[in-house]
């Protein structure tokens, strides 16, 4: 079983696309709102008092993968790089329609909270304060939206469910041949997550939690 969890590790590593150092950088600053650098990012909405950017990070509202999550009546607009540089005006939640955008006009938006064609953007879109140099890297990694979205899968780490019925006996001689731990939920199923890195499949063994 180990060398099968490792086999699958090593496909769903090797599909994952790999991001440059730049892009890297900037998937940090989507997805914690914290500089690489050490250097300070704030956001403030409406402009209220700032707070630190990793209160309002972009993957709050728009999504690991760029499209948004509509919440409390808010829409956010689908952010991945093909849907910001259509060549025509599509209509934008709240019916605003712009030109594409370009890595300066979304650098602008980011901090100045305005279009390509100079429209407000929504006021729960936090404006941003960060450096020249965190921008460029934000706009790379949103280059990349939509590329790296698998659940689960990181640098170095594949996160799995299984599912399991009760009272199935998990454990050295069990299917999982011992790198699971039985579920105690009294359910007709229960699923098993497995957190899996190159370290721990060698090792024999994968951390587990009943979910």
């Amino acid at each position: 079983m180990s060398r099968f969890l490792f086999l699958l590790l090593t496909v769903a590593l090797s599909a994952q696309p790999r991001l440059t150092p730049e892009e890297e950088r900037g998937r940090q600053i989507y997805e914690k709102g914290t500089s690489p650098s050490g250097g300070i990012i704030e956001a403030s909405i409406a402009g209220d008092a700032r707070v630190p950017g990793s209160v309002l990070p972009c993957v709050n509202c728009h999504g690991a993968d760029g499209a948004g999550r509509a919440e409390g009546g808010v829409v956010p607009s689908v952010i991945n790089w093909n849907a910001l540089t259509k060549p025509y005006a599509a209509p934008q939640p709240g019916g605003r329609t712009h030109p594409p955008y370009s890595e300066r006009l979304l650098t602008r938006a980011v901090t100045m909270g305005t279009d390509p064609a100079g429209n407000s953007l929504n006021a729960a879109m936090p404006r941003f304060r960060l450096s020249l140099a965190d921008a460029s890297d934000l706009v790379a990694y949103v280059k990349r939206l939509g590329d790296v979205i698998d659940p689960g899968v990181t640098a170095e780490t594949v996160r799995l469910g299984v599912l399991t019925a009760p009272r199935q006996a998990v454990g050295a001689a069990g299917p999982l041949n011992g790198l699971v731990a039985k579920s105690a939920r009294p359910s007709l199923f229960s699923v098993i997550a497995i957190c899996c890195t190159y370290r721990s499949v060698k090792s024999g063994g994968c951390p587990v939690a009943s979910l």
